[in-house]
């Protein structure tokens, strides 16, 4: 049997940013042919699995992308500065460890003047990305030979396993997401499965859910199941946009259709497992705002993760909650035999 947990870890420490996302694409078509013995990549590196039977088609999809930063220039003492990659928060950025893909890898520290040297005015205002600078430690003439413009940047943030099953890292944000359908294909092991399910590791997301756009138009299901993370109780956070970090979470917003989400939450109930809900007016901020418009419209659900400090290097997740979501995924799986029957 795969040691999942491990296996995530190591998936979360690879570099993925979102538009390379190549080596963790990758990793996971090897990771499905443990399970699948149909497994691709298409032009965009979304990287699917084919599970189960001849019913109706299925996609579960999670993202595999993580934010990052790109060089934008070199100024003439050899520091890089640099813009975002998805939706990267200049908050968390001094004093960070960072991975500069140059012509090699180089490692290098997001730089700030200390407080000791700014003026009054400085210390009045919030720090702005284009404020700050990475120093590689390196002759300005080495910098230029090594860097150019264009090159992706990453944190350098290998995952740390806290107390009982929790985890912190970079890139929970989403592929805990691969675990869970790694979790629910073992327990699908050797169990009828009426569905033909694809699972689906898209890229691009956190730059506008461009390969689900892609996966929803080349694969048209007839339902779609969305993992991703959710915002768990974190300190001076509001009690309403936030859920438990340990339970799992069904969202219910105007994109989610009514009837397949009243099935996903009756299967978690039917095996024991209780769920936070999630509960939004607009769009739900994952792949399911693309995919349910593709083509002639797709019902979607979310099956979502709790995490804490979401976009940041340490994101805090329960190992035990992507597990539970796995066990729900898998029964809820085999409950779809026909996409005609579930009515809003």
């Amino acid at each position: 049997m795969m040691d999942i947990k491990s296996e995530w870890m190591s998936l979360c420490a690879m570099t993925g940013p979102s538009g390379g996302e190549e080596a963790v694409s990758r990793r996971v078509a090897e990771l499905f042919s443990a399970y699948s013995g149909d497994v691709w990549t298409d032009g965009m590196m979304n990287t699917y699995a084919r599970i189960g039977g001849k019913g109706p088609r299925v996609v579960v999809a999670a993202h595999i992308d993580e934010i990052g930063l790109m060089v934008n220039f070199i100024d003439e003492d050899g520091y890089i500065g640099f813009c975002q990659v998805g939706g990267v928060d200049p908050r968390i950025l001094p004093a960070q460890e960072v991975i500069v893909h140059g012509a090699e890898d180089l490692y290098g520290i997001v730089a700030v003047k200390p407080p000791h040297v700014l003026t009054p005015e400085e210390r009045e205002h919030a720090l702005a990305m284009e404020d700050l600078r990475i120093d590689l430690g390196l002759p300005a003439e080495t910098v230029r030979e090594k860097v150019r413009i264009g090159d992706y940047i990453t944190f350098d943030a290998p995952p740390v396993s806290l107390m009982d099953s929790l985890v912190a890292s970079k890139s929970t944000d989403d592929r805990m997401g691969i675990a869970v359908m790694l979790e629910a294909m073992e327990r699908l092991k050797g169990r009828p499965l009426s569905a033909e399910v694809i699972m689906a590791g898209t890229v691009q997301e956190e730059v506008g859910c461009r390969g689900a756009m892609v996966a929803a138009q080349a694969l048209q299901p007839e339902l779609a199941v969305v993992l991703d993370v959710t915002h768990a109780t974190t300190p001076d956070a509001p009690p309403f946009a936030t859920v438990d970090l340990d339970k799992p979470c069904v969202a219910i917003v105007p994109v989610m259709h009514q009837g397949w989400t009243r099935v996903l939450r009756e299967t978690a109930r039917e095996l024991g497992i209780e769920i936070s809900v999630e509960v939004g007016g607009r769009t739900s901020g994952t792949d399911a705002d693309e995919i349910q418009i593709a083509g002639s419209g797709i019902p979607c659900v979310a099956l979502q993760v709790p995490v804490r400090y979401m976009h940041t290097t340490v994101e805090v997740i329960s190992y035990d909650v992507i597990a539970q979501c796995g066990q729900i995924l898998a029964a809820f799986l085999e409950k779809v035999t026909s996409c005609g029957e579930v009515l809003l």
